[in-house]
C-alpha cells in the first residue's frame, strides 16, 4: 500500500507555524508504510528521519503572492501527482479544510480510483471556501476530525466526520523554568481575528493604557500580509509600540526560550480544533488565560492554572490577566502538574489505522 499526502503551508518558511502542521509532522514520523508527501518548498517534513517517508517539494524557484499561492499550488500538486509511479492506493489530506487541497484530492481520487481520507482540523471561515469544501468532502471515504465539539460544528456546515482522533503531546525534555523572565505574557499563533489577535491588542490597551499597568507582551506567529497594515495602524493608534515585541515565525528552540522568558500565556482564540498552544505553555509551567471554548473540556480538562473567560469579554480577560500575574509563581507550580490526555504514539497509531485499515 502506498499513500500520497497533499500538503501546503502559507508563506516561505519551514517553521511549524500552526498546530495542524505540528500534528501531521508527528503523525508522519510514525508512518508504518510508504508515504509520498507533496509540499510547498521549503517543507518542514523534509526534516523527518523515517525511511518510509519521501518528500517532494514544489515551487522552489517561484515567488508566490497571497492571491495566487493556493491556485498555483493546486496546479503544482496535480502535475506532481500525475508523474508519480506507482500510483498511490490512498490519498490523504491532513488539512482538508483548505479547499485547494481537497479539490486536488477529489480529482486524483476520480483519476486513480483510490481511497480518499480527509482530516479536517477547522471550520473554514470563508463562505465560498466552506461551500466548496462541503461538496469536496462528499467524495471522501473517511473524514477524521479532532474533537467532539468540532465534529458537531462541522456537521452544522454539512461536513460529517466519521471519526474523532485528537492531538498528542510529547513531554518536554529540557527544563525552561529557571530562565530569567523578560515578558509578562506571551501570545502564540497566527495574528488573525479568528486567533483573537485583534482582541489581544484591545486587551493590552485596557491593561497598559486604561489601567496604567507597565506590562510587556511578546508574540510569536505568522503575520499575514493582508493583516499587517491593520495591525500596524492599531499599534500606532493605541500607542502600544513600546509594550509589544513581535518575533514572527521562530524556530522551536527560540519559541521555547521565549516561553521560558514569559510569566503567563494569553490566548484569546475564537476557534480551536484542539488547542496545542495552551498545552505547550502549561507543560512549561506557564498559567494560561483563554476564551472559554468547548474543546478545552476535552483536550485540557481542568487545571487551576488554566483560566477561561466568556468569549469576547475583553474587560474580563484583562482582569483575569492581572489576577493570574499576581499569583503566577503559585499557578506555575499548578501548571506543571497538568498532564496531556494522549501521547503522539497513541494518536499516530490510530490515525494510520484510519488511513489504511488492514
Amino acid at each position: 500500500m502506498t499513500i500520497l499526502a497533499l500538503c501546503w503551508h502559507p508563506g516561505k518558511t519551514n517553521i511549524q507555524t500552526a498546530g495542524g502542521f505540528k500534528r501531521f509532522y508527528e503523525v508522519l514520523k510514525h508512518a508504518p508504510c510508504p508515504v509520498t508527501v507533496l509540499d510547498k518548498y521549503p517543507s518542514i517534513y523534509s526534516q523527518i528521519n523515517n525511511p518510509r517517508v519521501t518528500v517532494i517539494e514544489y515551487g522552489r524557484n517561484r515567488e508566490f503572492t497571497w492571491i495566487t499561492d493556493r491556485f498555483v499550488s493546486a496546479c503544482y500538486l496535480l502535475l506532481q501527482a500525475f508523474r508519480l509511479r506507482p500510483r498511490p492506493s490512498v490519498i490523504y489530506v491532513p488539512f482538508s479544510e483548505l479547499p485547494h487541497l481537497s479539490f486536488v484530492a477529489v480529482i486524483l481520487k476520480l483519476a486513480f480510483h483510490c481511497r480518499l481520507v480527509f482530516c479536517n482540523l477547522n471550520i473554514n471561515r470563508i463562505y465560498t471556501d466552506r461551500l466548496a469544501n462541503v461538496f469536496f468532502h462528499l467524495f471522501a471515504d473517511e473524514i477524521i476530525t479532532l474533537s467532539k465539539p468540532l465534529q458537531n460544528d462541522l456537521a452544522k456546515t454539512g461536513i460529517f466526520a466519521t471519526y474523532v482522533n485528537g492531538v498528542g503531546y510529547a513531554p518536554r525534555t529540557t527544563s525552561i523554568r529557571h530562565i530569567k523572565k523578560l515578558y509578562d505574557a506571551i501570545f502564540i499563533g497566527r495574528h488573525t481575528q479568528e486567533k483573537g489577535f485583534k482582541d489581544m491588542l484591545e486587551i493590552w490597551d485596557i491593561l497598559v493604557n486604561q489601567c496604567s499597568h507597565k506590562l510587556k507582551l511578546v508574540t510569536i506567529g505568522d503575520i499575514p500580509l493582508v493583516s499587517k497594515k491593520g495591525i500596524d495602524a492599531t499599534i500606532r493608534r493605541l500607542d502600544l509600540g513600546n509594550t509589544i515585541n513581535f518575533c514572527g515565525n521562530v524556530s522551536d528552540d527560540q519559541k521555547n526560550l521565549l516561553i521560558g522568558q514569559s510569566k503567563i500565556c494569553v490566548f484569546p482564540s475564537y476557534f480551536e480544533g484542539w488547542g496545542i498552544v495552551p498545552m505547550e505553555c502549561l507543560s512549561a509551567g506557564l498559567p494560561v488565560v483563554a476564551y472559554n471554548l468547548p474543546v478545552y473540556r476535552e483536550s485540557i480538562s481542568s487545571s487551576k492554572a488554566f483560566r477561561v473567560v466568556p468569549l469576547g469579554d475583553k474587560e474580563r480577560f484583562a482582569s483575569e490577566v492581572i489576577s493570574v500575574l499576581k499569583h503566577y509563581l503559585q499557578l506555575s507550580r499548578e501548571a506543571l502538574k497538568w498532564e496531556p490526555a494522549y501521547t503522539w504514539d497513541a494518536i499516530s497509531h490510530k490515525e494510520w489505522k484510519l488511513i489504511c485499515p488492514s
